[in-house]
């Protein structure tokens, strides 16, 4: 029964973070903010659209994987400013 509970959230989480994220073109995949440094992230099969991965990235992760996000920009401008 435990395991069943463990997918049911799993399933909820990586569902809610493909309806309500952004897409990654760069990871196949989508990401949300969570809090802090982190985003949830739910990798997708190429060929299929199936969730293959669910875990923790972190902002610097995604920035140098993903700079579709444009995740570091406004830090970039804010330091340009200073």
């Amino acid at each position: 029964m435990p395991i069943i509970r463990l997918w049911l959230a799993f399933s909820y989480d990586a569902n809610f973070i493909i309806k309500n994220g952004t897409y990654a073109p760069e990871l196949n995949g989508y990401v949300r903010f969570m809090g802090g440094q982190k985003y949830g992230f739910v990798g997708l099969d190429h060929a299929t659209g199936d969730i293959t991965t669910f875990h923790i990235k972190t902002v610097s992760e995604l920035i140098k994987n993903a700079p579709s996000l444009e995740l570091g920009k406004d830090e970039e401008h804010a330091t340009e400013k200073q």
